[in-house]
C-alpha cells in the first residue's frame, strides 16, 4: 500500500506545473499560518490585471495582527527564500528538506543556467527589497515603493541578508509596507516578475527627513558607465503585465535588480542623492558616482477597494515567535537531506492562470509538484 501511495505521489509530482520562489514570512499578505506546505505565494506574475498582480492578488488578505518585518536602519534583515514554505523554518519542523541550503530543492524554479555547488552563480540576476511609507495598504500606489536593498546573487541560497540603509526615516503610525521582488534571467524559462507584499516597520532611526520621490530605473552599466543610470531612489520593476507597467523592455530583455539597472549590491545608499532634501542625521555609507537624471515616466493609480485589514502599531511591530527574520542572525544548514514530503497545491495568479501564462523557452522545464523529493529532479 505504501508503494502505491508513493507511486501516486510521484505521478502527481511529475504531472503538475511548478511554482517558483518567494521570501517567506508571517507578515506577508496571503500568508497561511495553518498550511506548512503553502506554495501559492511563489507563483510568477505575467500578463495580469493590476488587481491580480498587485500584492500578488492578496491585498484583501493581510497578515495577522502584530506580524511585521523589522528593518533596523543601518542593520540587516535576514529572510528565508523557498519554492515552498515546507523548505523553510515556517514549514513542518520534522521535514528533512528544511536542511537544504538552497532556495529550492531543484534548480528549475530558479530559472538559471548556474548549477548547485557553484560558489559564484552569475545567472540568478538579483532580488530586491522595497518600502512604501504608508500604513494603509489601499492607499499605496506603484510609485510609493522605493528599492532600498539588493542582493546580486539571489535567489540562490535559502538564507539571505538584506542590508538596510542607515538613513531610512521612521514609518508612520501603523507601520510601513515592504515588498520582495525578482526578475529572472531570459536564458531559462518564460518571462515574468515576482512581487509579494509585507507589513514592515523601520527601527533604530536617526533621520526624520522623508525619502525623495522615486524614479524608474534606467538600463545602464553601474559602475563602469553610469551616464544613463537613474540617480537616487528607484522604483521596483513593474513589467509584462496588462496594467500599470513602468518598464517596457522587450519580452526577452528583462529588467534586473543588479548593476545592469544601476542598483548597488547591498543597501542603496544613494536614496537622497537626487534631491536638495538631505537626511538630517544617520546617513553614512558609500555613494556611487553622480549619474544622469534621465528616466522613463510611469503612471499609477491606487486601488479603490475599502481597507479592511488590521494594522498593528509601529515602533517595533511585536512580531510573534514564528518570526525568525531579525538583525544579526543567520541560521540554516549546509546539509542536503533526503526524503519525501507532501506539499500543497498551487494558488492563484501566475503562468497560465488568472490572466495569462508565460511562454516557456530554453532547456529547463519547471513542473509543479505535490510531492517535494530529492529523488526526482525536473
Amino acid at each position: 500500500m505504501s508503494r502505491l501511495v508513493e507511486l501516486v505521489s510521484v505521478l502527481v509530482f511529475l504531472s503538475q506545473t511548478i511554482a517558483h520562489v518567494t521570501m517567506w514570512h508571517p507578515s506577508a499578505y496571503g500568508y497561511d499560518a495553518l498550511n506548512p506546505n503553502q506554495e501559492d505565494l511563489v507563483n510568477p506574475l505575467y500578463n495580469l490585471t493590476f488587481d491580480q498582480w498587485w500584492f500578488h492578488g492578496n491585498i484583501s488578505n493581510p497578515p495577522a495582527d502584530g506580524e511585521m518585518l523589522i528593518l533596523p536602519a543601518g542593520g540587516t534583515l535576514n529572510g528565508e527564500l523557498g519554492c515552498n514554505k515546507a523548505l523553510t523554518s515556517y514549514g513542518d519542523p520534522n521535514n528533512p528538506l528544511r536542511k537544504v541550503p538552497y532556495a529550492c530543492d531543484t534548480i528549475g524554479p530558479l530559472h538559471t543556467t548556474d548549477t548547485y555547488g557553484s560558489s559564484n552563480p552569475t545567472d540568478v540576476k538579483g532580488c530586491a527589497l522595497s518600502i512604501a511609507y504608508k500604513s494603509d495598504v489601499y492607499s499605496i500606489t506603484t510609485e510609493d515603493f522605493v528599492v532600498i536593498s539588493v542582493i546580486y546573487q539571489c535567489p540562490w541560497e535559502k538564507n539571505i541578508t538584506f542590508h538596510i540603509p542607515p538613513d531610512l526615516p521612521p514609518c508612520p503610525p501603523g507601520g510601513c509596507h515592504c515588498a520582495w521582488h525578482w526578475v529572472h534571467s531570459q536564458l531559462s524559462g518564460g518571462e515574468q516578475i515576482y512581487f509579494n507584499g509585507y507589513k514592515c516597520n523601520v527601527t533604530d532611526t536617526t533621520n526624520t527627513v522623508p525619502l525623495p520621490p522615486g524614479k524608474t530605473a534606467n538600463k545602464c552599466d553601474y559602475p563602469t558607465d553610469t551616464s544613463n543610470c537613474t540617480v537616487g531612489p528607484r522604483f521596483p520593476h513593474y513589467w509584462l503585465q496588462k496594467e500599470q507597467n513602468n518598464n517596457f523592455q522587450d519580452y526577452y530583455d528583462p529588467p534586473f535588480y543588479n548593476n545592469e539597472y544601476g542598483f548597488m549590491d547591498g543597501a542603496q545608499t544613494d536614496l537622497y542623492n537626487t534631491s536638495d532634501v538631505k537626511p538630517n542625521s544617520g546617513g553614512g555609507g558609500s555613494t556611487p558616482p553622480v549619474m544622469s537624471n534621465d528616466t522613463m515616466s510611469s503612471s499609477t493609480s491606487a486601488s479603490q477597494a475599502t481597507h479592511t485589514g488590521g494594522m498593528s502599531p509601529g515602533g517595533g511591530g511585536g512580531t510573534s515567535s514564528m518570526t525568525s527574520v531579525s538583525p544579526g542572525t543567520t541560521g540554516g544548514s549546509n546539509d542536503i537531506a533526503t526524503g519525501n514530503i507532501t506539499s500543497g497545491s498551487g494558488g492563484q495568479g501566475g503562468n497560465g492562470g488568472n490572466g495569462g501564462g508565460s511562454k516557456e523557452k530554453g532547456a529547463k522545464t519547471c513542473k509543479r509538484r505535490n510531492v517535494i523529493s530529492t529523488s526526482f529532479r525536473v
